[in-house]
């Protein structure tokens, strides 16, 4: 039986799907809408929901109990993360590390990977935590910003135009979002717009 994607965000999801997500979200589409279009319009499938590539080609994965065929053959809201995801979580903290400590932005989201003591979460609440501490870093838990976002795309402002073009350049949109926000911290955002 196939299950549908969750209603819950990918595991820092790549790039691509903060940019679906932010477009819908500069359309007026309430957040769980906006999580549910960007699930299905970047492509990933359940059993790339814990799994997050950054530079270099390196992937930081958590397994889940059960494996990969509980991602891809039981819903999304049963997935626990594993025993052993502790030890993958120090492994990648390490690979992160190792990748992007001399990044100017790479504190704001110091400790990326956090595992709460005792019993292990389900998979759907540490990819919500993760959610809001990017959400965070960029201003999207701030809706002036968005309201200040929809206005300058509206009136085709030059300088909002001209800062979006400016950060897309360094902008790989299928690498995690971790990629670009410790490059960029909060002006991340900018090169999420959409071009308008």
């Amino acid at each position: 039986m196939r299950h549908p994607l969750p209603d819950f965000p990918p595991l820092f999801p790549c790039g691509e799907w903060w940019r679906l997500f932010l477009g819908a979200r500069l359309v007026g589409a309430p957040e769980a809408r906006a999580i549910a279009e960007a699930n299905g319009g970047c492509g990933l499938r359940p059993r790339q929901w814990m799994r997050l590539e950054i530079a270099g080609g390196a992937v930081v994965s958590l397994p889940v109990s059960g494996g990969a065929s509980m991602l891809k053959n039981r819903p999304a809201l049963s997935w626990m993360l594993a025993p052993e995801a502790r030890r993958e979580v120090r492994k990648g903290a390490l690979t992160l590390a190792t990748a992007y400590g001399r990044q100017p932005f790479f504190h704001l989201l110091e400790p990326l990977l956090e595992l709460p003591e005792g019993e292990m979460p389900a998979a759907s609440a540490l990819c919500r935590e993760a959610f809001g501490k990017v959400k965070g870093v960029v201003g999207l838990d701030d809706e002036s910003l968005l309201d200040a976002l929809r206005e300058g795309i509206a009136v085709g402002d030059p300088r909002l135009r001209a800062v979006a073009a400016d950060c897309r350049r360094q902008f790989e949109p299928g690498l995690s979002i971790v990629d670009l926000l410790v490059r960029m911290g909060p002006d991340a955002i900018f090169a999420l717009i959409t071009p308008f």
